[in-house]
């Protein structure tokens, strides 16, 4: 993988804003519980019929992941958006076939959800900025699938990413939050992988590296 500047591009969520779907995707039930207080990260697990299965995951973890936006870009809302973690089970109302549409019903899904639960109402604004394209170098992507069982798990620590059943949305959004401007998702590539990354030290990625 490699970087490539792209255009200007941010958000900025919280809000007053209506529901412009006539009939927004939902899930058909949905259970969200606080997590176990000793919780210190969030783990999502294969989605099954359009469902989504994830542990310790804070607000601003759902709505980037709802969204594609990048935490920091992420602003306003209560003090605990970003400190209180929950446990949500959520299946949909019929069974949705796998593919590249798939994770997109998701993410409407849980806009619904949130829009629910947290009575979360959020708009977006655009300003001038420089951003970030996850595109696949000329050489070809060299990723491995993951199994169907593995379970999504996304996490960095140092100049790793490490991830599991992840896709290439979840890596963009990782990588955004650690060079602190938006990452276009470029790829093409719709499946789930298993990875190691090692990048560059946080603050030292340019323009066009």
């Amino acid at each position: 993988m490699r970087f490539a500047a792209a255009g200007l591009f941010a958000l900025a969520f919280w809000g007053a804003h209506a529901q412009t779907s006539p009939e927004p995707l939902t899930f058909e039930v949905a259970s969200v519980r606080p997590s176990a207080p000793d919780t210190q990260a969030w783990i999502m697990k294969p989605p099954s019929g359009g469902g989504l299965r994830c542990m310790g995951a804070t607000l601003k973890n759902l709505i980037g992941l709802a969204y594609g936006a990048r935490e920091s870009s992420i602003s306003g809302g209560p003090g605990w958006a970003d400190s209180d973690r929950f446990d949500i089970d959520a299946r949909a109302q019929t069974s949705a076939a796998a593919g590249p549409g798939s994770d997109r019903q998701v993410q409407e899904r849980l806009k619904s959800l949130l829009a629910e639960r947290f009575e979360l109402a959020v708009h977006s604004e655009t300003r001038d900025g420089s951003v970030y394209a996850l595109v696949v170098a000329k050489s070809g992507p060299k990723l491995a699938e993951a199994k169907p069982e593995t379970r999504t798990y996304i996490h960095s620590w140092g100049t790793i990413i490490h991830g599991e059943a992840a896709t290439m949305q979840l890596l963009a959004i990782n990588l955004a939050n650690r060079v602190g401007r938006p990452v276009l998702e470029k790829t093409g590539l719709t499946g789930r992988y298993d990875f190691d990354l090692k990048c560059a030290p946080e603050g030292a990625l340019s323009s066009g590296s």
